[in-house]
């Protein structure tokens, strides 16, 4: 976290109720008195990006991990903002009232901070709706991307954005901001095309990570009875990962190889998890032997039946509670693949959900509306997969 040990003695530990207030403390401290800032990155962006959709319920479900992740990053952007907005002195005696409180009038230090903002920094810092980037907004990646968002682009400003990425006119840290900007994507076809370019063109481990991440949305458009359609699917996955890896060596000898040397060895480990996820890769490579595993590329379906699994087990439960049954349903209808299982999560919620809810809420109306919400989310995200593939099968058979 940081370089060198903290600047904050051990004796105000009293002040501080968790590690994100410390953490956030300590990097105004380092910025007031060794002009030292946080860096943002692409990476930071994401995290706060998405946790601002699952706020807003346009996320349903994240991991413990990513939450962790998300709140670390919303303490480096409130750092950026405060020492943006706030002089050297006005930061520095914000510090000074914070640390000089006794316990019995305790305050954090976004309190004195905010004194000085006159508003919530989070209001300030956060936009909490659709932000709708139109083409000429697009040109500006800075002023885009400087504080987490929730952005939703114009058919023009992608088309713009995508012209840019072939072009060879956008940087690696630009293009990871624009992919990592939302997941909730359409015209399956043109993005296919631009995933694929970044794939075989980037040297960045963590471009080539969230281009990836787009590639497997992708692949959820086909249906597994689409033999022509997986076929030519696996072609591409093969075509894209096989040069970055070169030889059966690799993904004989993944013990042998430190995949943290260097971006190419994290893009390198990646490449091999992609190539493993083909069926037919001894197939390709029967140079690998008749004993090298393999992995299941259809994660979503062993997903579904774990938190369908877990959440059966814990209705169960005499100590169960509402809100923990209402996170295991939407990590569930976050899993939902096709019209089988969405209709499974149409069933849990009528049968079982929301006769908890009924029973155990007073008011149980905004509730089973969320619990409505998810089926719907799920829904849609089965017709659109529908249609993505009707867009594929264009590309596909015109190739």
């Amino acid at each position: 976290m940081f370089n060198n040990k903290s600047i904050i003695p051990a004796s105000y530990e009293y002040l501080f109720d968790d590690v994100a207030n410390k953490v956030f403390t300590e990097y105004l401290a380092r910025y007031v008195l060794f002009d030292e800032k946080p860096v943002t990155t692409p990476a930071l962006w994401q995290d706060v990006a998405i946790y601002i959709r699952y706020k807003k319920r346009d996320v349903w479900s994240l991991s413990d991990e990513q939450l962790n992740c998300a709140r670390y990053a919303i303490v480096i952007y409130q750092v950026k903002y405060i020492t943006e907005h706030l002089k050297k002195p006005d930061i520095l005696q914000a510090l000074n009232q914070f640390f000089t409180q006794t316990p019995e009038e305790y305050y954090p230090l976004m309190h004195f901070l905010e004194k000085k903002l006159h508003a919530s920094i989070d209001s300030l810092l956060f936009t909490q709706e659709k932000l709708v980037i139109t083409k000429e907004m697009a040109n500006d990646f800075d002023q885009i991307f400087a504080y987490p968002c929730w952005p939703e682009f114009t058919g023009e400003a992608n088309q713009l954005i995508f012209d840019k990425i072939l072009n060879g006119e956008l940087s690696d840290e630009q293009i990871d901001y624009y992919l990592g900007a939302s997941d909730d994507i359409t015209h399956y076809d043109q993005w296919f095309k631009i995933i694929k370019h970044v794939l075989t063109t980037t040297h960045d481990s963590h471009v080539f990570w969230i281009a990836g991440d787009i590639l497997s949305i992708i692949w959820k458009a086909i249906p597994t009875t689409d033999k022509k359609s997986q076929k030519w699917f696996r072609d591409q996955v093969f075509e894209i990962f096989w040069p970055r890896v070169g030889s059966v060596w690799p993904l004989k000898n993944e013990d042998a190889i430190d995949f943290n040397k260097d971006e190419d060895a994290k893009i390198l480990k990646d490449s091999i998890g992609w190539l493993r996820v083909l069926d037919d890769l001894k197939e390709r490579l029967p140079e690998l032997g008749d004993d090298y595993e393999t992995y299941d590329h259809e994660a979503d379906k062993a997903n579904f039946a774990y938190y369908k699994r877990s959440f059966q087990d814990r209705i169960k439960s005499s100590n169960k509670t509402i809100d923990e049954m209402m996170e295991l349903f939407f990590n569930l209808a976050d899993c939902a693949y096709n019209n089988t299982t969405v209709e499974e999560l149409k069933d849990i919620a009528k049968d079982q959900l929301i006769p908890l809810v009924n029973k155990s809420l007073i008011n149980s109306t905004d509730t089973i509306k969320l619990i409505n919400r998810a089926v719907k989310h799920a829904e849609t995200f089965i017709k659109t997969l529908a249609h993505e593939h009707e867009n594929l099968s264009t590309l596909i058979n015109d190739i």
